[in-house]
């Protein structure tokens, strides 16, 4: 879970390079961040499931790092644990995309992005994945020069390593690629406006096509209709919201864009095949499972 990395002394047979040293428990870390010199820096790196028993000490040893002034690293779903910890206040946090909204919905006091990742030199994170090594390529470049920098990026056959400023690639990324710039502009504003949709004949207008020439493009493209496509990035929100959040089943149909609990409920199992509160209850029961 987490991982401390050192420069190399040749002093004392150490090559010149990345040297990592794994902390094996919570006793060792604390010793770890105690110890001067403190590190060069701490990642933290977890998923959604971490058990309830160490959800609070994920916490302390990331107010304890903050404290010490070790630049902290939060890879994939740590970020939350960073927000929960207080450490994300006023500051710009990446999240992985299928996440950013209830992750805007449960942390109002911090900027969520949806890069690959974003570094300060207090508290960074990373959406995870492979963004991560993108994250590490950018961590030795900082910390340790170019040359080592080039040695990962040759040991990994990384010829053009991805910046901070990077979009994540998001659902239907690979059909947007090749689609037209009417259907991702329509796309993006589709995106932009789920509480409050859009009518096709809006949207038509904002692209200055017909309804028909829309539903054509839509057809050719993404393999569906305009509105068929909106009610699926509605329902994808309303599943994050459902897994991610603690909201009520009426507050997510209204925050995805459909008028009752039921009009949610009634779409929600046609394409899941399975209503928002049974989904939920799934989820938690899986969660108690891990913990």
């Amino acid at each position: 879970m987490l991982s401390v990395y050192d420069l190399g002394d040749e002093s004392q047979g150490v090559p010149q390079g990345l040297r990592v040293a794994g902390v094996l428990g919570h006793e060792d870390l604390d010793a770890r961040i105690l110890m001067r010199p403190t590190p060069e820096a701490i990642f933290f790196c977890c998923g959604f499931d971490v058990p309830v028993a160490s959800r609070e000490t994920l916490r302390r040893f990331m107010r304890q790092s903050r404290r010490a002034c070790i630049p902290i690293y939060g890879i994939g779903a740590a970020t939350w644990a960073l927000a929960e910890a207080g450490l994300l206040r006023g500051r710009k946090g990446v999240v992985h995309w299928s996440s950013l909204s209830a992750f805007k919905e449960r942390n109002y006091d911090s900027d969520p992005l949806a890069k690959l990742y974003h570094t300060d030199h207090q508290v960074s994170t990373c959406a995870g994945e492979l963004a991560t090594l993108d994250l590490v390529i950018s961590f030795a470049r900082q910390t340790f020069g170019k040359a080592v920098m080039d040695q990962i990026c040759d040991r990994f056959l990384v010829s053009r390593p991805r910046g901070p400023e990077a979009d994540q690639p998001v659902v239907h990324a690979s059909l947007l690629r090749y689609a037209p710039r009417i259907v991702r502009d329509t796309v993006d504003k589709m995106s932009q406006n789920i509480e409050t949709p859009l009518s096709i004949s809006d949207l038509a207008t904002a692209a200055d096509v017909s309804p028909r020439q829309l539903e054509r493009l839509f057809g050719e493209y993404l393999g569906s209709s305009p509105r068929k496509f909106y009610c699926d990035l509605q329902l994808g929100l309303a599943w994050q919201l459902c897994e991610q959040t603690d909201l009520a089943v009426a507050e997510i149909a209204i925050a995805s864009g459909f008028t009752s609990h039921a009009a949610l409920s009634r779409k929600f199992k046609s394409r899941y095949g399975i209503s928002p509160t049974e989904m939920r209850c799934r989820a938690r029961s899986a969660v108690r499972i891990v913990d």
